[in-house]
């Protein structure tokens, strides 16, 4: 696993809170906008959030941070914004393996509460990562969301699926 700090100044993390209400769906209207019957947790966006026009400039400043840390020539395959309150029915353990074109998975968390959704929870305990930062973790990794004591506070993470580029 490998963390990354200050992500992004105050205001563009702020900006990007604000800007990505529109495009938060509840389960029922992720089942409808996918044609499918998939029990998503929590609200989530679609899954090529990187690409929409609106949040394009500060989602690019988080990949072109990835980029620059990790030391490897990654592109993102998919992209998306979670929101959670930390309620049980929202909590489920999934891995991002399945795709196959994808090697790593990151989270970038952009307003959590710290000591309580600052980080993943995964299969063999709770990895603390701050407001701000990002995981990077291999794809196969059992994880979830982590519950709160405080379902009035709202959570955001980023989730990205990466993988190595391919040579044009």
């Amino acid at each position: 696993m490998y963390k990354i700090y200050n992500v992004l100044s105050n205001k563009d993390r702020k900006k990007l809170i604000k800007d990505i209400q529109p495009f938060l769906m509840t389960r029922e209207e992720l089942n409808i906008y996918y044609n499918n019957d998939i029990t998503y947790m929590g609200k989530q966006t679609d899954q090529m959030f990187h690409l929409i026009p609106e949040v394009a400039p500060v989602m690019k400043k988080i990949i072109d941070k990835i980029k620059e840390e990790f030391f490897l020539d990654l592109e993102v395959r998919r992209s998306w914004v979670k929101w959670s309150n930390g309620r049980d029915d929202q909590i489920g353990m999934h891995h991002h393996y399945a795709f196959r074109d994808i090697s790593f998975t990151g989270v970038y968390y952009l307003k959590t509460i710290p000591f309580f959704s600052s980080g993943t929870l995964f299969e063999d305990g709770f990895v603390r990562s701050p407001q701000n930062s990002m995981l990077i973790f291999a794809a196969p990794l059992l994880h979830s969301t982590p519950t709160n004591p405080f379902p009035f506070i709202d959570r955001y993470t980023v989730q990205f699926d990466l993988n190595y580029r391919n040579p044009e």
